[in-house]
């Protein structure tokens, strides 16, 4: 690169070195004389006027395409509560603090609220009724800003193809892609995180004399990246690190660090973070509260994050705060394009042969370091995480700022070496296709990818999280919707099940009122009426995945990526699941026995009826024949909890109780927050004479689920038997 860049341009600083040494303190003096003030030799790389066409006739279509195929995405999982924090921030406002419960709303009270108010004001202000497309009208255009400033990032290290190398590579970056039509939250986040570093390069550029436009955007980047997410308070410690280690490391600046202009310059980055931090709480009503106490106490419970959920990582379902270490870095690995991968065995490669660029060692460290920390800092935190790479999808366009950067300097070094040229630019075609091919085949599915090296989808699918943003409900219902249209359309009563109920409501069952919505886990489908069910493949059990019973015999559409199942629509069609079902309410053993059995003949793959009919025969004393039920479960689910617990108990009913013991511990170790897994094994060490290990088990128990009496009634008696020995 240093060969073709321009003469650098001087500073005052850098033209009269030895006239500004003698108006220095000693100090200064001594440090000017340590490290001369040479002239700044940053200055970016020529590159064909093209790119910089190319670039913004990018941004320009894009600007127009995102908004137009936002239309096609679903609400996400979240998007109902966030919609509703946004309405409420409003009303706060409106009435000038006196409405209260946005400070109070769930939890989300703890995240800055900007972008969901923005929209709540669209809809408010136009009265319309349609508010998701509103949500992801405006998520698209973010998506669009993001991709602005990942190229303006790039281009501050590279120039103009290196910016449009990171608007293809952004662009092909599925989950980005996916997420920038409904999740506005992570997104305008990673938009802010960005932007954000795009200006402190900036200031590091133009230090010490920095421009007033420079200061301002800085601030309002970094106000745009806290008004989102607490999280954001991170890029403030950024602001001061970055500009105090770029002031000790470039030569011209390093020779003031004892100067005035120093000091004058820290009191203008002083000035900076305060404004941006006034930019990020003036819409976040529980900041606005407690200014300074409060960002903090959002800050300290975003760190532990007290809710938790079972997710599917490496074909097991585990508890989103217990986590592996390794689970942001092993989602990076899965689901990131190739070309990533390669772009960054190049920009070591370019960061080792630009020993003598000082700004381009500064840039990729400073960009190093926003990527690194915070992951780093979740392990070290142990922080709750799931849904993927969702809540580090900030990172993830930094690390395409250095990529983009690598391809181009690669590029330039090698520009006169034709095989090279044209080997790293067909690499780059093919690497590209591969997702491209994806997004397109997989339309509205596009944050559903994971690279081909790992084996895309289907290698996924039973091993990881898939369509956890409920993505697939909007395809389905729009099948739904025409094929049963005259159904819909006679008003006679509907009742679907779904564990994605704002979903199917948004979808259907406000176009048709005589359409009624329940929440049900897939699970527990058979204990309940309802005409058709919409189901993810969330909380299933893994073995049920791998093994084809998830949709089962009674789906009548299946929505797919790359031909695997994500979402699939159930019809009750003969009902036995549920006559079966009353007929035990009713204590008419036989009857339900007779009808789960056919149930099974017609649906052998029914795993919640086998549960039902082995607990029937457990409750009753059948227990080969329960054992025959529970043998055809786990052979497909060997972790199946319910199917294990109620094998516990048919061992415990038959005297058994080391059998029952060895099949609770294992369900214990697989999931230490299973409540009756961890009662019977209190029963069995109390009946063992082992009070110690009964208290223990029982303690967690109760404190897990203070409403189970069983479990508190055994507590107690445990307590009297202990006191009673002492």
């Amino acid at each position: 690169m240093s060969k073709n860049r321009p003469a650098p341009k001087t500073t005052p600083q850098s033209a009269a070195p030895q006239k500004a040494a003698e108006t220095l303190s000693p100090l200064a003096a001594l440090s000017a004389a340590i490290a001369a003030p040479d002239a700044p030799d940053w200055a970016e790389t020529p590159s064909a006027p093209i790119f910089r066409t190319l670039f913004w006739v990018g941004i320009a279509i894009l600007a127009v395409a995102m908004p137009v195929l936002s239309f096609s995405y679903g609400l996400s999982g979240d998007e109902n509560v966030h919609r509703l924090y946004g309405e409420k921030a409003l009303d706060f406002f409106k009435t000038f603090g006196a409405d209260e419960e946005a400070l109070t709303w769930r939890n989300l009270y703890f995240y800055g609220v900007s972008f969901d108010l923005l929209v709540a004001l669209i809809n408010k202000t136009f009265g319309i009724e349609a508010v998701y497309h509103t949500r992801h009208f405006v998520n698209a255009l973010c998506g669009v800003f993001l991709f602005l400033g990942v190229g303006k990032l790039t281009k501050e290290l590279s120039g103009w193809r290196g910016a449009f190398f990171s608007l293809v590579f952004i662009v092909l970056s599925p989950a980005i892609f996916g997420h920038s039509m409904n999740n506005l939250k992570d997104l305008p986040f990673a938009a802010g995180y960005a932007w954000t570093l795009l200006y402190i390069i900036r200031l590091i550029k133009e230090m010490p004399n920095v421009t007033r436009r420079t200061l301002v955007l800085t601030a309002l980047a970094m106000g745009l990246t806290l008004s989102i997410r607490v999280g954001g308070l991170l890029v403030f410690p950024y602001l001061f690190l970055f500009l105090g280690v770029a002031w000790l490391w470039l030569p011209h600046t390093r020779a003031q660090v004892f100067g005035a202009g120093m000091w004058s310059f820290a009191s203008k980055i002083s000035l900076v973070a305060i404004g941006a931090y006034f930019v990020g709480i003036i819409t976040w009503p529980y900041a606005l509260k407690a200014p300074l106490s409060n960002p903090v106490k959002a800050l300290g419970e975003m760190e532990k994050f007290s809710t938790s959920i079972r997710i599917l990582f490496e074909g097991k379902l585990i508890w989103s705060d217990a986590v592996p270490w390794y689970y942001i870095p092993k989602w990076f690995m899965i689901t990131s394009p190739l070309f990533v991968f390669v772009g960054i065995i190049l920009a070591v490669i370019m960061f080792v042969l630009a020993n003598k660029n000082t700004y381009i060692r500064l840039f990729l460290s400073i960009l190093s370091f926003a990527v690194l920390f915070p992951v780093v800092y979740a392990i070290y935190k142990h922080s709750p995480l799931y849904d993927g790479m969702r809540h580090f999808l900030f990172v993830y366009p930094i690390i395409i700022a250095i990529v983009a950067y690598a391809f181009d300097a690669f590029l330039a070094r090698f520009a006169a070496n034709n095989m090279i040229k044209w080997t790293t630019a067909t690499a780059m075609v093919i690497l590209g296709f591969l997702p491209l091919r994806f997004m397109i085949v997989n339309h509205p599915y596009q944050y559903l990818y994971f690279n081909e090296a790992f084996g895309g989808v289907p290698a996924a699918f039973g091993n990881y999280e898939t369509d956890y943003w409920m993505n697939s409900i909007k395809p389905m219902a729009a099948w739904f919707k025409t094929k049963y249209k005259a159904e819909l359309e006679s008003g006679k009563p509907m009742l679907i099940a779904t564990d994605c109920v704002d979903q199917v409501n948004y979808e259907i069952s406000r176009f048709y009122p005589n359409v009624k919505t329940q929440y049900m886990r897939y699970a527990n489908r058979s204990d309940k009426a309802w005409d058709y069910g919409f189901f993810v493949t969330r909380y299933i059990d893994p073995g049920f995945l791998q093994n084809a019973w998830y949709p089962g015999g009674k789906a009548i559409y299946t929505a797919t990526a790359d031909g695997t199942p994500i979402g699939a629509i159930l019809e009750r069609k003969e009902g036995y699941d549920l006559q079966g079902f009353k007929a035990t309410e009713q204590n008419n053993i036989g009857l339900a026995d007779s009808l789960w059995q056919q149930e099974i003949r017609k649906y052998p793959k029914n795993e919640a009826v086998r549960y039902n009919l082995a607990n029937l025969y457990v409750q009753t004393k059948r227990f080969p024949e329960a054992q025959k039920q529970l043998d055809a479960l786990l052979a497909v689910a060997p972790n199946y909890s319910n199917g294990l617990t109620l094998q516990g108990m048919s061992y415990m009913q038959q005297n058994q109780i080391e059998k029952a013991r060895e099949i609770f511990e294992r369900v214990i170790n697989d999931n230490n927050r299973d409540i009756m897994s961890a009662y019977y094994l209190a029963l069995i060490y109390a009946q063992k004479g082992d009070m110690q290990t009964a208290v223990q088990y029982i303690d967690s128990v109760v404190a897990a689920a203070p409403d189970f009496k069983p479990a508190a009634e055994l507590q107690q008696q445990l307590y009297q038997k202990i006191g009673a020995k002492r």
